[in-house]
């Protein structure tokens, strides 16, 4: 694997970036990468610079903000219906995973771009969503707590 020196000045600016016990340099850097490309570049296969500027229009994204502003995303209690109707549906219980499925595809048309944008875990933010309604319909008696694990299963 090839070794590039930084000064630490770039070094400390790709800390500035990174999200602390996930990223390497590596990564950081392939998120830049991606960055520009995705911007695309101008015919000399440079980056596309602001009008008279000489400075790079190529935004990039910092990771260190994990939550949604409020009313960028669906709201939690817009889940319970559709998760309480899917197990309804399905005689009382379904594995988690077919359960969170059939909510996204009633859901499809509510769901936004940041719904269906990643966590910095990986998991799509709309299904994460799913996980967090069943605990709190759990906390709220509507969902078995005890039910066996991986089984989403609606209260007796």
């Amino acid at each position: 694997m090839p070794n590039i020196d930084l000064s630490q000045e770039n070094f400390d600016k790709l800390k500035q970036l990174a999200e602390p016990f996930v990223d390497t340099p590596d990564t950081v850097i392939q998120r830049l990468l991606d960055a520009y490309h995705a911007n695309g570049t101008s015919t000399a296969g440079r980056p596309k610079t602001a009008k008279g500027s000489g400075v790079s229009a190529l935004k990039i994204v910092s990771r260190d903000r994990k939550r949604a502003r409020k009313g960028e995303k669906t709201p939690i209690e817009q889940f319970y219906t559709p998760l309480v109707r899917v197990l309804k549906d399905a005689g009382g219980k379904l594995s988690a995973n077919e359960a969170i499925e059939r909510v996204g595809e009633l859901m499809a048309e509510q769901l936004n771009d940041v719904d269906r944008s990643r966590l910095p875990s990986g998991e799509i933010r709309w299904r994460n969503t799913v996980r967090w309604a069943c605990q709190r319909l759990q906390e709220d008696g509507k969902l078995d707590k005890k039910s066996t694990w991986g089984i989403w299963k609606l209260a007796s």
